[in-house]
């Protein structure tokens, strides 16, 4: 029999990689040799066709009728990811040559001086830049990274709190790249339910106090900073941080702090950094509603529905990096070469961040090629009671996230089946929907090889291994709050039965922390 009849086989790449990662803390290696083993798996373990299938998977090919299949570089959503990365590096090593960085982390120093105020000052940058994930982490470290490490606050726990409230914040924001990504996929899952009268969006802000886990990361990441709690290997990296003030154990793994080789501005201000911001933010704002159609329908909820996130983004962003060169020329920060060099050493440092994610990206191509799609079908088949499908996608999805190495590959996946899941078993739609991004987001959360993970991993400049064995094991307590919580407003039938749970063992386990606190 056909070894591709077996979709267990879909997770099995992914489960090498994550095993080899673990052991090694090689995670170019671990992920390459994922790669591998599923290529093989594709080529009936043909070893010739394997090394095709290799460049297949990462470039892409042409089928039989001449028309070209991208691959995990060269598909559009990825490749506009990849241009945005490097225009986001681009962009921050202006902010460093404006100088523009450096005075605000001074003007930080002087008013955030304890890890607690650090740690709520990255949430509060994390909320005003949490219209996409990877812009909020990226910048947010550029800003508050060298604020927490003058305060001694563990890089383990600092990418926690970067990585944790950054995500949770992207699934319920109204106005961001995750919603723009999500309505589409829940108009694919209306037109296969033949559902009618209802719109994406107004789905998904209903939805929103559905997502619990969500809003139980967001409540327990605000207890953990303003109680000063630690638990597991987190107690481990603070403790090791309090008694030798040595940040980390082992720094992210590309090149070493490339920005250093940037000759600052020595006249730089608070204003060199916020004015830019605030024109990227207003940008980016305007054309990823520009690419839903708001300027010629001036429907907000139609352009949220409709907009192309990633697109808009990657337009804001060239046009602010050409506004922020003029700025910074006009107020003498260095001759253009030397702008357009620190802008380029901006987007290098990127280099090894891009290698790591079209890596994860190819796992996910392979486990999906493998038959992941077929493996999740299966698991609903027989008669799963309405109530307790919440539970299920919610497990369902964290498990695919954490093999395939992706909340959006997981949510391409099951959203357009989940919706019809839903409505023909009079499942909540609103629950099953949250169930999925919550249950992805839990899976990227403790997974090596998600992007948001190597994203925050970079940002904070800490191994990606040792970010995931830190933050994982909070993740799991808000997943488990999480299920529990999806189970009793699916008995009882209120979203106040949910949050009634999540108080009770949020009280619960601020308790037992406490009296365990380092």
């Amino acid at each position: 029999m056909d070894i591709l009849d077996y979709t267990f086989w879909a997770i099995v790449p992914a489960l090498i990689t994550i095993v080899l990662a673990i052991i090694t803390k090689e995670v170019v290696l671990s992920m390459s040799v994922g790669i591998g083993a599923g290529c093989m798996l594709m080529a009936d373990m043909n070893p010739v066709n394997a090394i095709v299938d290799v460049i297949h998977v990462l470039v892409g090919t042409i089928d039989d009728a001449g028309n070209f299949l991208p691959g995990s570089i060269t598909s559009e959503e990825n490749a506009l990811i990849i241009l945005l990365m490097l225009l986001e590096g681009a962009m921050i090593g202006l902010f460093i040559k404006s100088g523009g960085s450096a005075a605000f982390a001074r003007f930080l120093l002087n008013r955030v001086n304890t890890e607690k105020k650090t740690l709520f000052t990255t949430m509060l940058f994390s909320v005003a830049f949490m219209f996409d994930d990877y812009f909020a982490m990226l910048t947010n470290s550029a800003i508050t990274r060298e604020v927490s490490d003058k305060n001694l606050v563990s890089r383990e726990k600092y990418a926690y709190v970067l990585d944790s409230t950054t995500f949770a914040l992207c699934q319920i924001s109204p106005i961001s790249s995750w919603v723009a990504f999500i309505c589409g996929l829940v108009g694919a899952g209306f037109v296969t339910a033949e559902v009618t009268g209802i719109n994406p969006y107004q789905l998904f802000l209903t939805s929103v106090p559905n997502n619990f886990y969500a809003i139980t990361a967001l409540v327990f990441i605000t207890l953990v900073i303003a109680f000063g709690l630690n638990i597991g290997p987190m107690a481990k990296a603070q403790r090791r941080t309090d008694k030798t003030h040595k940040l980390c154990d082992n720094e992210f793994g590309g090149e070493e702090d490339e920005y250093a080789s940037i000759k600052v501005a020595d006249n730089g201000t608070v204003l060199d950094l916020v004015i830019p911001i605030v024109v990227l933010v207003g940008t980016i704002v305007a054309f990823m509603l520009m690419t839903g159609g708001f300027f010629t329908s001036f429907s907000f909820a139609d352009a949220i529905s409709h907009m192309e996130g990633i697109k808009g983004m990657t337009m804001g962003f060239i046009v602010s990096l050409v506004f922020m060169i003029i700025y910074m020329a006009a107020r003498h920060k260095g001759t253009m070469a030397e702008l357009i060099d620190a802008a380029f050493v901006g987007g290098k440092s990127m280099a090894y961040g891009i290698a790591v994610l079209a890596m994860g990206w190819s796992l996910g191509s392979i486990a999906n090629e493998l038959g992941a799609t077929e493996f999740v079908i299966s698991v609903f088949d027989g008669n799963i009671a309405p109530e307790l499908i919440p539970v299920v996608v919610f497990v369902v999805c964290a498990g695919i996230a954490v093999a395939m190495g992706g909340d959006w590959i997981t949510y391409a996946m099951m959203i357009p089946i989940i919706i019809p899941v839903a409505v023909a078993t009079d499942a909540s739609l609103a629950m099953c929907l949250t169930a999925v991004i919550g249950g992805g987001a839990l899976g990227a959360n403790c997974s090596p090889v998600a992007d948001a993970t190597i994203i925050a991993s970079m940002g904070a400049n800490l191994s990606i291994i040792d970010h995931v064995k830190t933050q994982a094991p909070l993740a799991v307590i808000c997943g488990i709050i999480a299920i529990l919580a999806y189970l009793a407003e699916g008995i009882i039938g209120t979203v106040l039965a949910g949050y009634a749970v999540i108080a009770v063992l949020l009280a619960a386990i601020m308790i037992l922390l406490n009296r365990s606190k380092v």
